[in-house]
């Protein structure tokens, strides 16, 4: 198909998009303002090195502690889900909640080609967010710190910092509104136009299947004005008053001419074959002339 066929789909079907698109618009914005809100907030920690690079002329022992840091970062940021960080969470905001199911509200992600995690707490209250994030953020500082000591023990080569706190969220993190009415929109405008072209489709394919049904010799429909036409004259049968060709004399002689019916019998006769053939269109009945009496015999 061109465009312009697609057009012309379009200009016939256009109840069916546009319908289309707003049911798929309203059921998203149902979804949206049913749906329980929760909201988000993230907390920074920095990961740096208790090594002072400056001392060495060439630098070489800042950086070694920085790829020190760059290789184990990602794992830092595992520690979140451990319950040696949540558990402190717990009971220092006196959470009615186990550590397996506070660790379905925390996250953690590296900051591309940074030491900075952030470290993030859903709920669904803004202000408990906030905490939770806060809280989880520092215990994970201390935690990385005791956990990456050396061996023969002494001071730990990196340095964990709670950078920055967790602001109070503003708006809900899920549903997200925006994002739910666009794709209401767009996958109501992809359903609507795949239900128009099928119903073009069918359109299309309707006379198609009337032509070969002609052509398989389906029985053609009479037409109506058939049942109007008028009904063909049928040819009236001898009447009982024609004289048979074979009927003798009086004197026992076949006679080779009919003899003549009397008036009552040729008038009976008359109304028998007009009631017959249903001739509507006479308005009188045929007068017939008195017979002057029989023929003369031979």
């Amino acid at each position: 198909m061109e465009l312009v066929d697609y057009l012309r789909m379009l200009r016939r079907q256009w109840v069916w998009v546009v319908g289309s698109v707003v049911v798929l618009t309203a059921l998203a914005t149902v979804y949206v303002m049913t749906s329980p809100k929760t909201y988000r907030a993230t907390a920074d920690v920095f990961v740096g090195s208790n090594v002072i690079g400056t001392m060495s002329p060439d630098n070489q022992a800042a950086q070694a502690a920085s790829n020190y840091v760059f290789d184990r970062i990602d794992t830092y940021s595992t520690f979140v889900d451990y319950p040696q960080v949540l558990q402190p969470v717990i009971d220092e905001l006196k959470l009615s909640t186990t550590t397996n199911d506070l660790a379905k509200q925390v996250s953690s992600s590296v900051v591309p080609n940074t030491v900075v995690i952030s470290v993030s707490a859903t709920d669904a209250s803004a202000a408990q967010a906030q905490k939770i994030a806060n809280s989880a953020a520092k215990n994970l500082t201390t935690f990385i710190a005791a956990t990456d000591t050396p061996v023969q023990g002494g001071a730990s080569p990196v340095k964990p910092e709670l950078k920055n706190l967790a602001a109070l969220p503003s708006a809900p993190d899920s549903p997200n509104r925006n994002l739910m009415l666009a794709l209401g929109i767009l996958v109501g405008l992809a359903l609507g136009l795949v239900i128009a072209s099928l119903r073009d489709q069918l359109r299309r394919s309707r006379p198609a299947r009337g032509a070969s049904a002609v052509e398989q010799g389906a029985e053609p429909v009479a037409s109506p004005s058939s049942a109007f036409e008028p009904p063909a004259r049928k040819t009236p049968a001898p009447s009982a008053f024609q004289p048979s060709a074979d009927e003798p004399d009086g004197d026992g002689s076949a006679s080779s001419s009919a003899k003549p019916a009397t008036p009552t019998s040729l008038e009976a006769a008359l109304a028998s074959t007009q009631a017959r053939t249903k001739r509507p269109e006479r308005a009188e009945p045929i007068s017939v002339p008195p017979a002057d009496g029989p023929s003369s015999q031979r």
